[in-house]
């Protein structure tokens, strides 16, 4: 999927912006770099520890990246592993350009607020995050993190951005968190999801797609695009999630270790 939605928006950054690429995978690590050329940096703290090959070796949280210079960052399951993940995010606002955008992916369980110990045992956080590398597990609150450092945030999943027919084609998790991040535009355009269907239709055919397939997704993309947008506009939906978030916010919460 995510391979799927980069090449777009990148079509979208202001020309020579520079496409960054946080802790890469091989995979997105040699697509961006073919369609972004010079324009591709990879940074990673530590590559040896995963056998990366980067361009640069830094901290997320001091990147060596001109203030405005990213059109497209992409941070995916990263800021989990950061012992001061306010400090990363605020580096992505920094680097980010006013036309830029940065997608960004995280564990994130619902009902809850964010659990996090950076001090915490190998074996405890294990248990309590599901990686000994892992610092933290990110609650209903993740949105407000982002957020307080400057970023406008749009949360979605894969079955927001793209009809179910081919989301089964593609075998792709239908309830995969995404996190679209800007530093002032609406971040909604950047989640097109005609454009997307239509990259999707373009590399299924011929393969497992017939064309009554793709058509019966392109629809339902319209009708959930629709829908989507409809409900965003609402304004009792948006007081109600904000009066959520703000109560839960209040109510104590006990941890036992």
């Amino acid at each position: 999927m995510m391979a799927l939605m980069l090449p777009l928006m990148m079509e979208r950054s202001a020309p020579g912006a520079i496409v960054l690429d946080i802790a890469p995978t091989r995979r997105l690590s040699e697509m961006l770099r073919e369609h972004a050329g010079g324009a591709y940096t990879s940074i990673d703290f530590d590559p040896a520890a995963d056998g990366r090959r980067v361009d640069v070796q830094a901290s997320i949280t001091m990147m060596p990246i001109r203030t405005g210079g990213v059109g497209l960052a992409l941070c995916s399951h990263v800021l989990e592993h950061v012992p001061n993940d306010r400090v990363a995010i605020a580096e992505i606002r920094r680097t980010l350009g006013p036309d830029g955008v940065a997608l960004i992916q995280v564990p994130r369980r619902l009902g809850v607020v964010t659990d996090e110990d950076p001090h915490a045992s190998r074996e405890e956080r294990v248990a309590r995050f599901g990686q000994a590398d892992h610092v933290r597990y990110y609650g209903d609150d993740f949105e407000e993190r982002l957020e307080a450092a400057g970023l406008r945030v749009l949360n979605t999943t894969y079955s927001r951005i793209l009809p179910l027919p081919l989301l089964r084609l593609i075998g792709a998790a239908n309830d995969e968190e995404l996190w679209v991040a800007t530093t002032g535009a609406d971040p909604r355009p950047f989640v097109d999801t005609q454009s997307t269907v239509a990259t999707l239709a373009r590399s299924l055919m011929g393969s497992r797609a017939t064309e009554r397939e793709l058509e019966e997704a392109r629809k339902e993309a319209a009708l959930w695009r629709s829908h989507y947008e409809w409900l965003h506009n609402r304004p009792a939906i948006r007081v109600a999630a904000y009066a959520k978030r703000r109560f839960k916010s209040l109510v104590p919460r006990s941890r036992t270790k």
